[in-house]
């Protein structure tokens, strides 16, 4: 075995040292130490070269501190007075690149970081270069072992248990493994257990699976697991009951191929439930993250194939896979069922609770080291248990996906209704603030659904079956049915709690933002019902020609019936359905009072209408159609209110209570507060001028502002002028009823738009909500969060940059590149100063967990954990400011301090607690160097006094 050591000038007194420790821990085996610059050399013939070739059992150790070696040196040959080849930055480049690429080798990379004796001794550009090199392994994805050292006494320590660990593991890889062949799976119980390392009896099985060969009991790996069951297998087999064979076979076959899928990109089963069809796959080589899921695509993918073949599928029904892929900390055990980790929970609980069949899904903070072609295939999921999920379905399982996102949907509307139900039915008096945020908060949810429920019916092909068409009728009669209850208990609720003042204006808030946001689901799942169910059912159509005008009377009549909560849903029902009848309608004046009455009741609505002429509730623009707003304006109606507001909008004038007045009284008309609301509500959704959008939202009321923000169709400019009006002017209830109102309205936004103009509208929106203090709070924090990921992510994939994102970006790499040691590891200044919401987003990425890992704030700082791991728990730990919520986390992973490292650094920062302690001080005196640990431990001022008194107490008794 040969060692290849590379340090630069400013280390070569540490060659000697390393040399004579290698020769101690190597004395029955001898390793061959080997200068790598030489070896480049050598290899390379001075020219540049991408890879230095290198032997299986090689072992790489690198050393640096303030700068890397000089590469005129290398044109040399070594001198008397330099005895080696400084390593520069291209050799440790090589480096990494060529034992990163050749199997059965490892490489070691550690970082002195003493303070030199002279700040003259510092060169910032050299220190830069240092810093981006190691910088890699801080992110925790990089392949290599490493580690920090403080002195000479740290540096033996570590490395005489690294480098006794990895000769000890490259030994052991070269006894060759012979390949095990697959055998018939005549029990598939039995076969579960063997793969497991467990037989049935209890006893230890002849097979083992290779990592369980290759694993050191008691150590920590990173490893990545892939989560995959059969959709509704129990179910399977007990409709297919009189076929026990079939089922048996299916299953067999399925499991088979779920293993020699994974095989070929290095996984192993790790655990196989054979009563439920789903199981548990492990990766753990240096891309297991993007092993896993290629497997996870590639078996949903093969899976039509699987279905058409009677040999793996006899049973007349095909199967439905759900996928779920994270990475995860495990400490191994022997046997491996009694592995266990946070993390292996969180894997089985997405694929059972949140992965819909035909999908798979993946954590962001799996995704984000994934393979960029990858992260490519991935959308925005959602959250589950407050991480972020992305998901992807494949084209060949687009049908089952959409009859099972639109049956998700179903019970959840159906918990929020019983929820809301419960909480509207409370006294006035049990109604705290919590309750009416989360009144609000679920109406939120439950029309966003139905938003997105309405955006799937629009994907649906006409060519799909009978059946399928039948279940989707079903599922769609539901939701309509359990947002009729949802509006029926929110109206009892507005009217049991009419009589408190305080409910009543918040409810009612509530309920009028419901009116509008309901308009446009309610009339178009029951359209795209009547829809399913004819090409389900094939009902006859009649051949009696429809009765346009009758159906065109009911539907003015219930316009007109309507109270202001109705009233929308009414005229989105007519619009709708019979827009081109009422234009012939409204175009043949008349003086019977039902005409004049509608006219008065579209004129409530102008600003609505408005809207409908400019973007159609159907998803497009009807250029070439007269518009309602034509008809009114024009003869032979000549309304001369809707022309009054037409000449506004074409108009810059500052808006005030007296010029709109004036203009209604040169018009003959008489103009009272309702019709200045009008006014001001066209104006806010139609005028081109933003400055003056804001300034007549200010003159809004509240039942104004609420109409309009919660219209699906409202412009952003708008909701930007009436959030101006909210941040100025209302209260912290009404700044969360707007953003619950508004969110939908923004992601539609968010998902759709395409220029730059429409870009700058949304960040202007979405930096004016950032300044919403309760933003950073639990929920609502997750809810915006996931907005603005949509909103970077589109802008990224459209090439437009977010300059106030992209600036700020720029300012942290800048610090993080920062030569300035005292400085680097501190936020750069001004971005503690940010929105505590946009703090704590940026908390979440990796690049900044040191930043944000000692924020005062617990919802901030919490962000750093799904971050930190085994690469970067030492350098995090050594923080003394670290904020004690998040210590008191990482100090319940034991996975996490396996390595003496991280466990010494946990015990010597002040905010360890003494349980930990009292928990691994027993283990550390069975070594040396763990009794000089503990000495330094019982000596070190800054540490926890509890936990000092507790290493002085033990080693007391030990000398006893």
């Amino acid at each position: 075995m040969r060692l290849f050591l590379a340090t630069p000038e400013d280390l070569g007194d540490q060659r000697e040292l390393i040399s004579s420790l290698i020769a101690d821990i190597s004395r029955e085996d001898p390793i061959e130490v080997v200068d790598w610059g030489a070896h480049v050399a050598a290899q390379s013939g001075g020219e540049p070269t991408a890879l230095v070739p290198v032997s299986p059992g090689d072992v790489f150790l690198g050393l640096a501190w303030l700068k890397f070696g000089s590469p005129t040196v290398h044109d040399h040959e070594p001198t008397e007075a330099h005895a080696f080849r400084p390593a520069t930055e291209q050799d440790f480049e090589l480096a990494f690149r060529s034992f990163a690429t050749a199997p059965r080798t490892a490489s070691l990379f550690y970082r002195y970081k003493g303070m030199p004796q002279s700040l003259s001794q510092i060169n910032g550009e050299q220190l830069a270069r240092v810093d981006r090199f190691y910088g890699r392994f801080q992110e925790g994805k990089s392949p290599g072992h490493y580690s920090e050292y403080q002195n000479r006494d740290e540096l033996i320590e570590r490395l005489t248990h690294d480098l006794v660990e990895t000769f000890r593991s490259l030994r052991e890889a070269e006894v060759p493994v012979i390949a095990q062949k697959a055998r018939p799976a005549t029990d598939a119980a039995q076969s579960g257990a063997a793969q497991l390392g467990v037989a049935q009896s209890g006893a230890p099985a002849a097979v083992q699976p290779e990592y369980a060969k290759k694993m050191q009991p008691g150590k920590a790996y990173e490893v990545s697991f892939l989560a995959i069951e059969v959709a509704d297998f129990a179910a399977l087999a007990a409709i297919h009951g009189d076929d026990a064979e079939g089922v048996e076979t299916l299953h067999r076959s399925f499991r088979q191929h779920v293993l020699e899928t994974a095989s070929g990109y290095g996984g192993e089963l790790f655990s196989w439930d054979d009563q439920n069809g789903k199981g548990l796959l492990m990766f753990w080589s240096r891309r297991s993250f993007d092993h896993a899921i290629i497997t996870g695509l590639k078996i949903i993918h093969s899976l039509p194939v699987f279905n058409v073949d009677p040999q793996l599928n006899p049973l007349s029904s095909n199967i439905e896979i759900r996928t779920a892929v994270h990475d995860a900390v495990i400490v191994f055990q022997i046997p491996v069922t009694e592995i266990a980790s946070v993390d292996i929970d969180y894997v089985i609980g997405l694929r059972d609770s949140y992965t819909n069949p035909g999908e798979l899904c993946v954590t962001k903070r799996l995704l984000e080291r994934a393979d960029e072609r990858l992260r490519g295939r991935f959308k925005t999921r959602g959250r589950y248990e407050r991480e972020p999920i992305y998901s992807c379905r494949l084209p060949s399982t687009e049908q089952h996906a959409l009859r099972m996102s639109l049956k998700e949907m179903l019970p959840r509307i159906h918990r929020q209704a019983e929820r809301l139900t419960g909480q509207l039915a409370l006294a006035a008096s049990e109604m705290d603030a919590s309750i009416l945020e989360s009144i609000s908060g679920g109406v939120d949810e439950i029309y966003g659904l139905l938003d997105r429920a309405t955006d799937i019916l629009g994907t649906v092909d006409k060519s799909w079956s009978k059946k399928f068409f039948a279940e989707l009728a079903e599922i769609v009669q539901g939701l309509i049915s359990e947002e009729a209850r949802v509006w029926k208990a929110l109206r009892q609720g507005l009217t049991t709690h009419a009589s408190a003042p305080a409910v009543a204006s918040r409810l009612e808030a509530v309920a009028q933002t419901a009116a509008a946001r309901r308009s446009k689901p309610t009339v178009t799942l029951a359209k795209s019902a009547k829809g399913l169910r004819i090409w389900a059912y094939g009902e006859p159509e009649t051949n009696e020609p429809p009765k346009v005008d009758d159906e065109l009377f009911k539907k003015i009549e219930a316009l007109l019936k309507a109270d202001p909560l109705d009233h929308e849903t009414a005229l989105t029902d007519l619009l709708l359905n019979k827009k081109l009848s009422l234009i012939e309608y409204l175009g043949n004046p008349r003086d019977d009072d039902g005409y004049q009455l509608l006219k008065a009741k579209l004129w409530e609505s102008a600003d609505l209408l408005l809207l409908d002429d400019l973007y159609s509730i159907r998803g497009h623009q009807r250029a070439g159609d007269r518009k309602i707003y034509d008809v009114m304006v024009d003869p032979p109606v000549s309304d001369r209110r809707f022309l009054v507001v037409r000449q506004l909008l074409a108009e810059e004038f500052r808006p005030a209570e007296s010029f709109v007045r004036k203009r209604f009284e040169e018009a003959g008309l008489e103009c009272e507060n309702r019709d200045q609301q009008v006014v001001w509500r066209s104006i806010v959704v139609g005028h081109p001028t933003i400055k003056i959008r804001t300034l007549a939202a200010l003159k809004m009321s509240q039942f104004s502002m609420w109409q309009t923000i919660a219209h699906p169709n409202v412009p952003v400019a708008s909701l930007h002028a009436i959030g101006e009006r909210v941040a100025k002017a209302e209260s912290e209830d009404s700044k969360k009823i707007f953003f619950d109102c508004s969110r939908s309205r923004i992601v539609t936004a968010v998902e759709t738009f395409r220029t730059r103009d429409e870009l700058s509208a949304i960040t202007k929106l979405i930096l004016l909500l950032l300044d919403f203090p309760f933003l950073v709070e639990g929920s609502y924090f997750e809810r915006f969060d996931d907005v603005l990921e949509k909103f970077l992510s589109r802008a990224q994939k459209l090439n437009l940059e977010v300059e106030y994102f992209e600036n700020l970006r720029k300012r942290l790499e800048s610090a993080k590149r920062d030569p300035d040691a005292k400085t680097a590891s501190r936020p750069p200044a001004g971005i503690t100063k940010l929105p505590l919401t946009l703090q704590r987003r940026l908390a979440a990425e990796k690049h900044y967990v040191s930043w944000f890992v000692t924020h005062p704030d617990p919802r901030i700082a919490c962000e750093t954990l799904r971050n930190i791991s085994l690469s970067n728990v030492e350098r995090i730990l050594r923080a003394p400011e670290i904020n004690g919520v998040v210590m008191a986390s990482l100090l319940r992973k034991p996975e996490l301090f396996t390595r003496s490292g991280a466990l010494m650094t946990a015990l010597n920062n002040p905010k360890c607690d003494l349980m930990f302690a009292n928990r691994h001080i027993p283990n550390m005196a069975r070594s040396r160097a763990g009794l000089a640990s503990l000495e330094k431990l019982s000596r070190n001022p800054s540490a926890n006094p509890a936990v000092r008194a507790a290493a002085s107490r033990f080693l007391a008794q030990k000398k006893r």
